[in-house]
């Protein structure tokens, strides 16, 4: 279950033309999961068995000021509340409930070149959210060891530049080169019904997409996206 609204305002603020949006976003999801060894596809034995009750809100307000004919900016803030409850019901131990918030800050600058053409640069900080299990959980399902419980939000940095035209008539193409600078990465490992924590990583690539309207019954769309991901050591990043 989810739910949205938000509510937006015109306003001076000093001496540009702004325009304030606030948010609110809520989200419910309950989910019972499993996971089970099988022999010709019957279940022998549970790895582990829960079920999980996640509560999930944000809350956000952004700032869109027009600086100049040219050039305007957005401001925005924003702050997630993450809300886990675990019944773990062939693991007791693996229970119980965990809890996570960020808030996270972002920047956007456009600077209108040409009537058709203009510059951008994003620059924020967003998250990743981990499997609830992995937040609550205290013991290896397989092997009986202790483990680490995982943040449920992990914190990421990001930023691009780009250009978007519209020279051509018809055709709507951008361009963007972008990088992203994960705080940790966490990866839930099927066959042993946990998750195991790594280092940080870093993520590069650009991103090139064209929309082509030659006639109006007709619509191309293509894109083409090239990207870099690696932990902090170099080496690569499993399921990237």
């Amino acid at each position: 279950l989810g739910a949205e609204a938000s509510h937006s305002i015109d306003h001076d603020l000093g001496p540009w033309p702004a325009r304030t949006t606030v948010g609110l976003q809520l989200r419910r999801d309950t989910i019972r999961v499993g996971l089970f060894d099988s022999v010709a596809r019957s279940a022998t034995a549970t790895v582990r068995d829960d079920a999980i009750r996640q509560s999930q809100a944000g809350l956000y307000a952004q700032t869109a000021l027009e600086l100049s004919p040219t050039l305007r900016a957005v401001l925005g803030l924003r702050l997630d509340r993450l809300q886990a409850q675990v019944d773990a019901i062939s693991l007791p131990a693996n229970g119980g409930s965990a809890s996570a918030t960020q808030g996270s800050p972002k920047l956007t600058l456009v600077w209108t070149a040409t009537p058709r053409t203009e510059l951008f640069v994003n620059v924020g900080r967003g998250f990743h959210s981990n499997d609830a299990r992995g937040m609550t959980a205290t013991v290896d399902p397989r092997s009986g060891a202790a483990v680490d419980a995982v943040p449920g939000l992990v914190p990421i940095t990001g930023a691009e530049i780009g250009l978007r035209t519209q020279a051509v008539a018809g055709l709507q193409s951008s361009v963007a080169l972008w990088g992203l600078r994960s705080a940790s990465e966490l990866v839930y490992v099927g066959d042993a019904g946990g998750t195991e924590a790594s280092q940080g990583s870093h993520r590069r690539g650009i991103e090139f997409s064209n929309r082509w309207q030659p006639m109006p019954w007709l619509l191309v769309d293509a894109d083409l996206a090239l990207s870099r991901a690696r932990l902090d050591d170099g080496s690569r990043i499993p399921n990237a």
